[in-house]
């Protein structure tokens, strides 16, 4: 037989946990079936094996699965109690409810370890290795939590345990003690026990924690429960390194913020460990402790357990604020930090120091920041198109507000949301949609996405994420549904973005212009600014921190954005329940909402026996949400004349294009305009002008007109009906007042 080492890699599951596995020289192994023990097991090098007479065939991870159902179901009572008492639980059938079993292949006690869908994709091995017993990964596997099968997503509390035996020792506890106004009490009742409120997970080991377990503990209050690690002495330095379970833990908490409630960690002492305590005291040492040191019991009883359980409650803080991502922490190559940053005039001010700040770039950046305020407030989403001429500063607002890396992801490309890719082994989704839920989604380059061979799959699984489900289906038998996603896109691109626009496939997004052409004028003094920067930044050395990359003043403006984002998203909630939206402004929305409807209509390309507009429902929706979370970032404490003036600014900048101008046009000629004279003004074919005419005047934007003048027929004209010229001077031309 072969050493496990000289087997090839996708057999070595096989081999760790006791199957002989005999080459047949034909790239077939066989082994005797652990089932039905006849040699009519086989497995192919890349992992792939059946049993003849058991019909039973599967992979790697499904072999785990099988071998681990046959070892619970061998498993005897007598075999559990042993194991219960060396682990000193209190008993035997918290190792039946987490699925521990005796394996008849290998003589040891295995673990499974489960995805953060609860499916068994890991099977640790328990085994004495140098004289002490640890727990060993399968290898060619990756690691995986302990008690996904217990969670409960309805449950309010998860504690994060070092380690298994932790966690059962844990979990029996809270399940058999409730909290009175007297401390902590037995209770035979599941549902007034602690546990009913709290599952219980376990890490395989203090440097292990994989992003794809977060969703476990969105919106829980997470309580980190690591061991009393004392530090130790580095071979290399000689010095001492920081304990590992601390280290550990400081960076599960840094990944459990933002996404977890909050986030409470067993405080051992100020620098992560208690000398009075042994190194690796943990939680089910603590729990023990309870009984007292003068006492011996066979097993400690739970009222000394419920004791120990209080004192690690008391030990319980909020992980502190220090431990956010820090220039430290923080690996080379990695985003800037955010700088605190809580007011808008602050944030301008910057900027101005940093590039010529024009009204656009104003208008731009407060358009982006409201998206990103309104991610995971209730309703329409705000998804935002920022257009406007190559190096106009789009893309520097874009790489200044993808600093707050925690509530923005930056992506240069996108090629779908949806993912059919399937690591062997594993039921993980590897869809976008996970990375982007409760985010917002900065495109900067979004004029290659025109490029993309698969557009309109793109933009078709937009929509549906827009209205928040997305469900999907490959030839691979991978799936996903997704329901209740929230997430803001800001798309950023030349006015080449246009051209995604459609009323039949309905328009989610607003849009914002920078500029429409270069002016000369700024452009001299841009140029100007350039060359004097260019020159002084030849001084300067940039390495791997991106801070670095760019002028001091350019630095500070973005991490003040990164850190007002933050802001932002962190009080959106309560600052605009207090945000005032009056009457007269509602009904400003009302006519914006309907002008944009009227304007963003187009013929259809497929047919002309019907001509329709969207309703203006979604849009004032959106309108809405634009104007009061612009009123956040501007720090105005209601919907004003300014709030609405830029609102009205992202409602024109959403109608732009041919049928507008041909409303502008015939609005400055009451008397009617002719075809031809509007075509020239536009530049367009004059068959392309009549035939949206004929559009507009179905979907009563105009009218043809015949004047007659002593009895002879005048030419037809177009002009605006009148329903269509009052509304052009609400939102054209009338002063934004408070007088309605």
């Amino acid at each position: 037989m072969k050493t496990r080492e000289e087997l090839p890699e996708k057999l070595r599951p096989f081999a760790f946990h006791g199957l002989d596995l005999k080459d047949t020289g034909v790239g077939q192994y066989v082994a005797d079936c652990p089932d039905c023990e006849r040699r009519k097991w086989s497995c192919s090098k890349e992992g792939l094996w059946d049993c003849k007479v058991c019909a039973t065939k599967g992979n790697a991870v499904e072999f785990l699965r099988h071998l681990h159902l046959a070892c619970e179901q061998a498993t005897t009572p007598a075999q559990y109690e042993e194991l219960a008492a060396d682990r000193k639980l209190l008993d035997s059938s918290t190792l039946v409810e987490w699925q521990v079993a005796h394996s008849s292949l290998s003589g040891a006690w295995v673990l499974p370890g489960y995805s953060e869908k609860g499916a068994i994709q890991q099977l640790y091995k328990y085994v004495e290795v140098e004289g002490k017993r640890r727990l060993l990964a399968t290898p060619g596997m990756r690691h995986k939590l302990h008690g996904v099968n217990l969670y409960d997503a309805d449950r309010g509390v998860v504690y994060l345990c070092e380690g298994p035996w932790d966690g059962m020792a844990l979990w029996e506890v809270l399940r058999q003690t409730k909290e009175t106004g007297d401390g902590l009490r037995p209770t035979s009742s599941a549902e007034a026990s602690m546990a009913a409120d709290a599952s219980v997970l376990a890490v395989p080991g203090c440097s292990v924690f994989d992003e794809a377990w977060l969703p476990l503990f969105a919106g829980k209050d997470a309580r980190l429960m690591y061991d009393n690690d004392h530090p130790v002495l580095s071979a290399k330095t000689g010095k001492e390194a920081a304990p590992g379970a601390f280290a550990g833990l400081q960076r599960v908490a840094r990944m459990l913020k933002g996404t977890a409630a909050s986030v409470g960690y067993l405080y051992w002492g100020a620098e992560g460990y208690c000398r009075d305590l042994p190194s690796g005291y943990d939680v089910r040492d603590a729990l023990l402790a309870g009984a007292g040191p003068q006492k011996e019991y066979a097993v400690v009883p739970l009222a000394a357990r419920q004791r120990g359980l209080e004192n690690l409650l008391e030990r319980l803080r909020e992980v502190p604020e220090a431990w956010e991502a820090s220039p430290k922490s923080r690996k080379k190559g990695e985003a800037m930090e955010c700088l605190p940053c809580e007011d808008y005039h602050t944030l301008v001010t910057a900027w101005r120091k940093a590039i010529r700040w024009i009204p656009g770039l104003d208008h731009a950046l407060a358009v982006m920041l409201a998206s990103v305020a309104s991610t995971k407030t209730v309703g329409d989403q705000l998804w935002v198109k920022v257009m406007g001429p190559a190096s106009c500063g789009k893309s520097t607002l874009c790489e200044a507000v993808s600093v707050a890396s925690k509530y923005v992801i930056a992506k240069s490309t996108l090629r779908g949301f949806h993912s059919g890719y399937n690591r062997e082994g594993e039921d993980t989704n590897f869809s976008f949609i996970a990375a982007v839920k409760d985010k917002t989604l900065v495109t900067k380059d979004g004029d290659a996405l025109l490029q993309s061979p698969n557009l309109s799959q793109i933009l078709s699984e937009a929509r549906d994420l827009y209205d928040g489900t997305s469900r999907s289906s490959y030839r691979n038998e991978m799936s996903k549904d997704w329901a209740g996603i929230r997430m803001t896109w800001i798309l950023c691109g030349t006015s080449s973005l246009r051209v995604i626009d459609s009323s039949e496939l309905g328009e989610r997004f607003l849009d914002c212009v920078i500029m429409e052409g270069i002016d000369d004028e700024v452009e001299d003094d841009v140029l100007n600014r350039v060359i004097h920067k260019a020159d002084k930044n030849m001084s300067l050395v940039a390495d791997d921190d991106l801070s670095t990359h760019q002028s001091p003043e350019m630095t500070v403006a973005m991490k003040l954005t990164g850190g007002y984002v933050h802001w932002l998203r962190e009080n959106a909630q309560d600052v605009l329940s207090r945000i005032d939206f009056p009457d007269w402004a509602k009904q400003r929305v009302k006519w914006l909402a309907k002008f944009i409807a009227h304007m963003r209509a187009r013929p259809s390309k497929v047919q002309e026996e019907t001509a329709e507009r969207e309703a203006a429902y979604r849009l004032a929706s959106q309108l809405i949400r634009l104007a009061k979370c612009l009123a956040l970032v501007l720090n105005r404490k209601e919907v004003d004349e300014v709030v609405m003036e830029r609102t009205r600014q992202v409602a024109l900048d959403t109608s732009r294009g041919r049928t507008q101008s041909m409303t502008a046009y015939m609005y400055d000629n009451p008397k009617g305009a002719e075809p031809r004279a509007v075509a020239m003004v536009l530049g367009a074919p004059e068959a392309d002008v009549r035939r949206l005419l004929r559009f507009l005047g179905r979907i009563g934007v105009a009218e043809l007109r015949q004047e007659k003048k002593s009895g002879i027929t005048g030419k037809p004209l177009w002009r605006l009906t009148p329903r269509m010229q009052k509304m052009y001077y609400e939102v054209r031309l009338r002063p934004y007042t408070r007088e309605m």
